[in-house]
């Protein structure tokens, strides 16, 4: 089979390697489209210490099962599906809670030794694996990964609220805008400093979009919720600036919830958490009732964002990563079609 192969920082190449063969409790993939995430791209930069090169990135992918230990009432060879690329070992306290996202010893495809998503051909545990229809695009399916990741941050306060900010309108902030009326809230504003993102907010429902660039922040919020802080802020930029002004913004015993994880140490008031009773809270990952909950809706409702996925060529790879890498305008996915 032919993969995608990371060799070094900034180096990709294009390799012949042995078809997977599936174990008694996989199922090997077909792998027809693989998304690049943000930890695809601290792999390629060298900037994960969980990737040990030569390696096989990428975990968001949408395939078709090409053989299987057996066939069952669910799965059988030529099923489409899409990827959960969590693996989580099944049996420590977390697992049998159903908290699998919290899991002492998980690993992720593309990660800890395990083979990524950007090949041809991908052995997954069948347990992972969630049909999906025929019609459905692959350039939608694919977004079930960090959909289920923005849901999972999104359920921890998920109706505690009638107004929800949402630091960043990358792909998980627009994923959150476009969950937020089914999950409870009838206000949202974005704040995001590309202006192509803003545009793209406004377009998909945002009620207000601050650019934290030329505009007052904190002023604005307080106008969008009339002069009182805000009851609920989602940090979804990776910004360490974005993550003080979240603090700041909310109102006494208000929550934030944070997903970013760049800017991972920085200096934060806790004489204000403290003093006004904030509930600031980290969302990691997903469990597979989230991925489950998202496949169902991708399949039900889809997703208005045909536009903001570019799907290139597998042959593409080095280029795909490259647009990845800049973070901005308003494509929010680069993906990969790989056969």
């Amino acid at each position: 089979m032919k993969a995608i192969v990371i060799t070094g920082p900034h180096k990709l190449e294009i390799i012949e390697l042995p078809d997977p063969v599936c174990t008694e409790s996989e199922a090997v993939i077909h792998i027809e489209t693989a998304g690049i995430c943000g930890i695809d791209l601290r792999v390629w930069r060298g900037r994960d210490k969980r990737a040990a090169f030569p390696c096989i990135p990428g975990h968001e992918a949408v395939g078709r099962i090409t053989s299987m230990p057996a066939e069952n009432d669910t799965y059988r060879v030529g099923q489409r599906v899409v990827v959960d690329p969590f693996l989580s070992c099944g049996v420590c306290k977390y697992c049998l809670s159903e908290k699998t996202n919290l899991c002492r010893s998980f690993h992720l495809l593309g990660l800890d030794g395990a083979a990524g998503t950007m090949a041809e051909y991908a052995a997954v545990p069948i347990r992972n694996l969630y049909p999906i229809q025929e019609g459905q695009p692959a350039k939608i399916a694919l977004l079930a990964e960090p959909m289920a990741t923005t849901l999972h941050a999104m359920k921890r306060a998920a109706g505690t609220a009638e107004e929800l900010v949402i630091f960043g309108a990358g792909v998980q902030g627009i994923l959150a805008l476009l969950l937020a009326p089914g999950l409870g809230w009838t206000q949202v504003a974005v704040v995001e400093p590309d202006s192509a993102r803003r545009k793209t907010a406004l377009a998909l429902g945002a009620d207000r979009v601050i650019d934290p660039e030329n505009e007052d922040v904190l002023v604005e919020l307080k106008s969008f919720t009339g002069t009182r802080g805000v009851s609920f802020v989602m940090e979804a930029s990776r910004s360490a600036k974005a993550r003080l002004q979240a603090l700041e913004a909310v109102d006494s015993g208000g929550e934030v919830c944070l997903l970013g994880m760049n800017d991972t140490v920085q200096e934060v008031d806790w004489a204000k958490i403290i003093r006004h009773e904030l509930h600031v809270k980290g969302s990691f990952g997903y469990t597979g009732q989230d991925f489950a909950w998202v496949c169902e809706y991708l399949s039900n409702e889809g997703l208005p964002l045909a536009q903001e996925v570019k799907v290139f060529s597998m042959q593409e790879a080095e280029r795909a990563f490259c647009a990845a890498d800049q973070g901005t305008g308003a494509i929010l996915k680069y993906a990969l079609s790989i056969g």
